[in-house]
Order: structure tokens, then sequence, then C-alpha cells
């Protein structure tokens, strides 16, 4: 007999809810906009799925434009899971987003709706330390992926 691993498939196509997870990959990236070209980054997220994870890799992310300025979408959006006084306190110092590599969290996602999509856009709304979060227990319904 002849045995051959078949590698899991990435799944992002993942039920709304609170999963634990791990900040797998930072890019930065330029994406060009009617103001011209504008630094933004990719955060990408491996998520503990329950029934899913065995399966495929369930993966997660959500983009911002590169800029922690006070009340700007990263700078929120991190806040929560590295602390309200992180920024504050760097403040005037350069910080490593590299450095959230293989950092463990709790991630809450959910659906929206594009007009005429099969499929919700499955967006990562907010992240928090490990053990912050009421976490998603049940499996996804057969049949969904």
């Amino acid at each position: 007999m002849i045995e051959i691993n078949i590698p899991k498939e990435t799944l992002f196509d993942l039920p709304e809810g609170c999963y634990k997870a791990q900040v797998s990959d930072i890019r930065q990236f330029i994406k060009q906009t009617s103001r011209g070209a504008q630094d933004w980054v990719r955060l990408l997220f491996d998520v503990q799925v329950p029934g899913l994870s065995d399966r495929w890799d369930t993966m997660a992310g959500r983009s911002f434009k590169l800029e922690v300025q006070p009340g700007t979408d990263l700078r929120n959006f991190l806040s929560g899971l590295l602390g309200q006084r992180f920024f504050t306190d760097r403040s005037g110092q350069k910080i490593d987003l590299d450095s959230l590599r293989g950092q463990e969290c709790e991630v809450k996602l959910e659906h929206y709706w594009g007009r005429d999509y099969e499929k919700p856009l499955v967006v990562v709304v907010q992240v928090a330390p490990p053990g912050s979060l009421k976490l998603t227990s049940a499996e996804p319904k057969e049949g969904n992926h």
C-alpha cells in the first residue's frame, strides 16, 4: 500500500463567533486610491474553529491603512490586543509590527453580506488577549463548508 498525506487546504469561509487564534502573518502592501498610493498592512490569523480546524487551515484577515495616530483603525484594533496604554507608553518611538507574528490571541469574527454574493465576507472585528472573550464552542452546521 502506498500512502500519501494530503495537506490541509486553506479556508477563509469561517462561521461568526469568538475563537482562539494566533497572528500568523503581517504583510505590508501599497493600495492605489484617488489620493495616490497608500501604505497598508494585512494581519492574518490562524483561527481555531471547532469542527473545521482539524480538516482545514482556518484563516481570517483584516487590512488597515498603515497609520497609528490616535483614533485610527489600526491603532484602535491593536489596542484590543496590546492594551489601551501600549501606544501612549511608546509615544515617539518605533515599533516592529513583525514582533506580533506568533502572538496568541482571541478573535471575534462577523459576517458582512455583499450584494449578489453567495458567501459573506468574514471580518475580524476584534482581537483580544487569550482569556478575554467568551469563546464559541459549537461546531458549524454540516454542509456549510
